[in-house]
């Protein structure tokens, strides 16, 4: 008997749609199980993470330069930018579209603060994707650099 894993990208982004989906209609299940008030709780999510991500990031490079906020936030910017670029779209949307059955509120909140540098939503996108890669790349780079400092000072090697 052969196992066989259906390992294409459609299934696995489908798989993690559906079971997120699960997961935050279990977590709101005492608020409301119509899936239209999950849609737009889902869309509240992602409005709120694309605003703290780069305020985490300030906070983390002014106000409280700790490691350990650095990697969480250098966890988090990897693994959405990850998605974005292996399913090419970010895994919240579609959830929100079946849940509500309409178009995203994202698109038109984007639409709005956009439109007066006449750049198009799309690019816009792969602007901002562009963006995390970089964002990820160096947050990845000044951890590298604290490990690289605390082995060095842990075996007491001069630079």
């Amino acid at each position: 008997m052969i196992i066989t894993l259906n390992l294409d990208k459609e299934h696995i982004q489908e798989s993690l749609e559906i079971f997120f989906t699960k997961f935050i209609c279990y977590l709101y299940s005492w608020l409301s199980n119509d899936g239209e008030v999950i849609g737009y709780i889902i869309g509240v999510f992602h409005v709120l993470i694309a605003a703290s991500v780069p305020l985490i990031s300030f906070i983390s490079h002014t106000i409280y330069p700790n490691f350990w906020l650095k990697l969480f936030n250098f966890i988090c910017l990897f693994f959405i930018f990850m998605q974005h670029v292996i399913f090419n779209i970010c895994l919240l949307i579609p959830m929100e579209e079946r849940l509500t059955k309409q178009q995203t509120i994202f698109y038109p909140l984007l639409e709005k603060i956009i439109k007066p540098t006449g750049v198009d939503v799309n690019q816009f996108i792969t602007y901002i994707v562009i963006a995390e890669g970089f964002t990820a790349l160096c947050f990845g780079l000044e951890l590298f650099s604290y490990v690289s400092r605390f082995v060095y000072k842990y075996y007491g090697i001069d630079i």
